[in-house]
């Protein structure tokens, strides 16, 4: 009798797992931070119309993916000094969409540029604990990762 009432157990557990899916955490999960600067390049020449040399920041959120799903990022936001600012991610292929695979690290990547919003502080918490936040939506679900510290590129 004990048995049948831990086999029965068992196999609800089961289904509500098969029917509620895996919990979004178990999709993915940051990796690392990092940031550079476009000036590494070298200088780029000015165009004709344009006389002044492009240098920005730029900021990378590495995930891991723990099961094959669809990543749809959709904004970074990154603390310099005192200010936050909310940039617009992709991935380096461009694009804001895309199918992972179990095992791959994926890298998003978003400029600091005359585009970026700066964030005002009554909006920002004041003791934000991280220094980069990944707002997306793992197979339509939201999901926010954070990155404790950035660290540079070229120095790794």
């Amino acid at each position: 009798m004990l048995y049948k009432k831990l086999r029965w157990i068992i196999a609800s557990m089961s289904l509500i797992v098969t029917t509620f899916g895996i919990s979004q955490g178990m999709y993915i999960k940051t990796y690392m931070g990092l940031y550079g600067n476009t000036g590494f390049r070298g200088s780029i020449l000015p165009s004709e119309e344009d006389s002044l040399i492009v240098v920005n920041d730029f900021y990378i959120i590495q995930f891991k993916v723990l099961t094959n799903c669809t990543v749809v990022v959709d904004s970074m936001e990154v603390k310099k000094a005192d200010k936050t600012y909310m940039l617009k991610p992709t991935f380096l292929d461009c694009t804001t969409e895309m199918k992972v695979v179990a095992g791959e690290t994926i890298s998003v990547r978003a400029e600091k540029d005359e585009k970026a919003v700066e964030i005002g502080l009554d909006t920002v918490k004041p003791s934000m604990l991280y220094k980069g936040k990944l707002s997306a939506k793992v197979n339509g679900q939201p999901l926010v990762l954070t990155v404790k510290d950035f660290e540079n590129i070229f120095t790794k």
